[in-house]
């Protein structure tokens, strides 16, 4: 397929998506009204627990998180409404709605060039990462960066399940020249997988957040300013799963340091350099061995 170089053959391929986007699976009820619950005043532990054991997916997955070593309880949590006192509103919400976003790409296939298990592994160290970045410099969003750092791809897997053959050869073209896949999609697609995540995110009624987080991940400078911070932690943690080689989320381009990152880094108090990042850059390599783990925790 050659690649899309006039506004209409643009137009063309814009339209396709936007139409498939149309035939996507829709946000389970449970999980969007679980969005509301969460942030209701007058909800407790006990109505959010009673709410969330009506789905039997999400239940499983929010034991197992709970009884995992990436959040280290102390003791064996065996009811919902333990996970829920234990966890916190904040974290069984996060942990719920990225259940459920991917629960509704089960079906979701490897392509030639591109691994859905290593995608998978990749976004979830992202999110392990971007939690873990969070607590450290920004603790107030820490469970929102675990979802959006999960997330923040979530525009690959509309492209593999829709338009398959033009994202096999994006990826190829892309390993071939060396470059990020989201400059080469859009010059096939005429759009990026951050802009399809978002409009899934905006189809979904997800966090403003989340949304954002989806279509700036790779451009900082364009995020609004209220999700800026948001969108740095999950740009850096995406970085560094890179670098380390966690997983595959199909972009062949070098990681690097962007310069709007750089400097919200240093705002932050980091030394933006792989030798200031290098103590971070050690606490991760161990807890990503078992990234694997969290994947299967959260995609079964």
């Amino acid at each position: 397929m050659a690649t899309l170089t006039t506004p209409q053959s643009r137009a063309d391929h814009l339209r396709r998506i936007s139409q498939s986007l149309l035939n996507l699976p829709t946000l389970p009820t449970l999980a969007a009204r679980l969005l509301e619950l969460v942030d209701n005043p007058n909800t407790n532990a006990g109505t959010l627990a009673q709410f969330v054991s009506q789905d039997q997916v999400i239940t499983a997955r929010l034991l197992k998180m709970s009884n995992s070593a990436y959040y280290g309880l102390g003791r064996e949590i065996t009811s919902v409404h333990q996970a829920v006192v234990m966890l916190g509103f904040d974290m069984v919400r996060e942990i719920s709605l990225g259940v459920s976003v991917i629960n509704a790409f089960r079906s979701a296939k490897g392509l030639e060039g591109f691994d859905i298990a290593g995608f998978w592994d990749h976004s979830s160290a992202v999110g392990l990462v971007a939690r873990k970045i969070a607590k450290g410099w920004l603790p107030s969003m820490a469970s929102e960066a675990f979802t959006a750092g999960l997330l923040h791809d979530i525009g690959k897997v509309v492209l593999i399940q829709y338009l398959p053959d033009e994202f096999v050869q994006t990826i190829a073209q892309a390993k071939e020249q060396e470059r990020s896949l989201f400059e080469v999609e859009r010059e096939i697609f005429g759009t990026d997988h951050g802009q399809i995540g978002a409009w899934l995110a905006t189809r979904w009624k997800l966090p403003k957040a989340l949304r954002d987080t989806m279509e700036f991940h790779h451009e900082l400078s364009k995020a609004p300013e209220d999700s800026r911070n948001l969108v740095a932690v999950v740009q850096l943690a995406d970085m560094l799963c890179r670098l380390l080689k966690v997983g595959n989320g199909g972009n062949p381009a070098p990681p690097f340091i962007q310069k709007d990152l750089h400097d919200t880094l240093i705002g932050w108090g980091m030394q933006p350099t792989i030798e200031g990042l290098r103590p971070l850059l050690t606490e991760l390599v161990d807890e990503l061995e078992q990234v694997s783990n969290l994947r299967a925790d959260l995609v079964g």
